[in-house]
């Protein structure tokens, strides 16, 4: 039995799509971090307790 060899392609990436979702990818994190920089802080001003005792800072386990 004489079997032929074939030899193999090499493996073809498609390049069209690929920069396609990259330029999707691109145009999805200009714009989520543009909208990001518009949202203003709001600072607030928390009450603070001057009679309660303070509790450790480490829970203990039973």
């Amino acid at each position: 039995m004489n079997f032929a060899v074939r030899k193999r392609r090499a493996p073809l990436i498609i390049i069209v799509s690929l920069v396609d979702i990259l330029i999707i990818l691109l145009i999805f994190f200009v714009v989520s971090t543009t909208f990001k920089k518009d949202q203003p802080e709001v600072q607030i001003n928390l009450p603070e307790s001057k009679t309660a005792q303070k509790k450790p800072s480490e829970l203990e386990h039973a």
